[in-house]
């Protein structure tokens, strides 16, 4: 378990270390932005990345909670925030795509409404949050 943050420059986040400090997030604010290795993501359909390739994700504080997705409109495979950052309603209530405006539950990834295909969500992350840091993995 490593207690390192990602670098600015280099900001994938391998199994098992740091993503952020618990600090770096307010509810229904801007997300923290980072990539992960494709090998280490549990599988789902459409993923057609080399194991060694870079994905990007996001983690979120909603209301006490802290979830991370793959940062990938269930709609077409684009990252959801058009500016680094902002995937939440004005509200902080709902993640919304920015492109394709479909709108997603905080806590499950769930697609709410918009162009998704029926039943559709976002990709989940495991993170475990441990005193003041937050871990890609479950550890």
């Amino acid at each position: 378990m490593s207690l390192s943050f990602p670098s600015p420059t280099d900001p994938c986040v391998p199994l098992g270390t740091v993503i952020c400090p618990r600090s770096a997030l307010a509810p229904g604010r801007k997300a923290f932005r980072f990539q992960v290795q494709s090998a280490d993501v549990p599988p789902f359909t459409g993923n057609s990345a080399d194991p060694d390739e870079y994905l990007p994700a996001f983690l979120i504080q909603f209301e006490q909670s802290y979830y991370a997705y793959l940062n990938r409109c269930a709609h077409l495979p684009m990252e959801l925030d058009w500016n680094p950052g902002e995937v939440f309603s004005e509200d902080g209530q709902t993640i919304v795509c920015s492109t394709h405006y479909a709108v997603y539950a905080p806590r499950t990834g769930d697609c709410l409404r918009g162009p998704c295909p029926k039943g559709s969500r976002l990709i989940p992350l495991p993170i475990t949050v441990l005193h003041e840091a937050i871990f890609f993995g479950n550890l």
